[in-house]
C-alpha cells in the first residue's frame, strides 16, 4: 500500500479535494493516502478482465459461480 502523506492533524475531506487531479486519494482513520491514477491502458485492461469474469463467476455460465 502507498505510504501515508505526512500530516500533523487528522486528514479531512478537504485534503482529498485539494489533492492534485492526477492522484487518487482517500482518508482512512484520519490518514491521507495518495497514489498515482492508473494509466488509461491499465484501467481499460482491468475493465476488460473484470467483464470476462462476470459470466463464469457471477452468472454461473461456463464456470464455478452462480
Amino acid at each position: 500500500m502507498a505510504e501515508p502523506a505526512r500530516v500533523v492533524r487528522p486528514a479531512t475531506y478537504q485534503d482529498v479535494l485539494d489533492a492534485p487531479p492526477h492522484m487518487v486519494t482517500e482518508v482512512l482513520d484520519g490518514t491521507l493516502y495518495t497514489h498515482p491514477r492508473p494509466a488509461m491502458r491499465h484501467a481499460r485492461a482491468s475493465s476488460i478482465i473484470g467483464g470476462e469474469l462476470v459470466g463464469p463467476f457471477d452468472r454461473g455460465h461456463n464456470g464455478p459461480g452462480g
